[in-house]
């Protein structure tokens, strides 16, 4: 029963988490207009949720900015020229936007630069870690029929053959179902099925190989768990 709870507990946990971390969805709009949350301007400095905040609102802006890109410089618009274009209309607005903003809380819009870009390590540990239980999960269950089929009383040869190229193989896939995870929640997240050049700063899209190395190691370390489990008699 405890198996069967655990990966609806850790499904929930990544819904709230991201939903807590949401980027605003009210005040959006295709015309490059910054609208400011209420008493914005009452947040200071020396306030816990400063930080967190200032990276909300660049986040917000970046999402305006794309959506003004798209709307009147991108492919689909009437006004595309080329994607430099686009590009320079999207910088033209992000800093337009980062003076509002800079305004609304009386810092200089350089100083914003510094949360630009800035990802919540907690939000991208909550999105990893169903994944990597489930991933878990399915490595358990293989690694109880890889010890059934090749039991280690008839010797080590097969057994090992068959687990290198499965730990092969479910790393390569571990690495890239979760990169396809993690995008989808990040889509979720933002509210946008367009990330553009952000899907680049995604932790599981910028550092394959470290994710492929741990999923590898996982994998070894649930099955050789497996193996060390004493086999039930049927």
């Amino acid at each position: 029963m405890r198996t069967a709870r655990d990966p609806a507990l850790a499904l929930g946990l990544l819904i709230s988490l991201c939903c807590a971390a949401c980027v605003r969805r009210e005040g959006r709009n295709s015309d490059c207009k910054w609208v400011d949350v209420p008493h914005a301007e009452l947040v200071q400095p020396n306030q816990p949720g400063y930080e967190s905040h200032l990276r909300a609102d660049m986040e917000f802006a970046e999402q305006l900015a794309i959506q003004y890109m798209d709307a009147h410089h991108g492919l689909r618009s009437k006004n595309f020229q080329s994607q430099q274009t686009a590009s320079n209309a999207l910088n033209a607005c992000l800093s337009t936007l980062a003076d509002e903003i800079g305004k609304s809380h009386n810092i200089q819009p350089k100083e914003l630069t510094k949360f630009f870009g800035r990802r919540s390590l907690v939000v991208d540990i909550a999105v990893s870690l169903p994944f990597l239980l489930f991933y878990c999960i399915f490595v358990a269950f293989l690694g109880s029929w890889i010890r059934r089929r090749y039991p280690p009383e008839d010797g080590w040869t097969a057994a090992l053959l068959m687990l290198a190229l499965c730990s092969l193989a479910f790393g390569v896939g571990g690495m890239m179902l979760g990169e396809e995870w993690a995008t989808l929640a990040e889509s979720i997240r933002i509210g946008s099925g367009h990330l553009s050049y952000r899907a680049d700063r995604i932790p599981w899209v910028r550092y394959h190989a470290a994710f492929f190395a741990l999923c590898l190691g996982l994998f070894w370390i649930v099955t050789a768990a497996r193996y060390r489990t004493r086999r039930q008699p049927t």
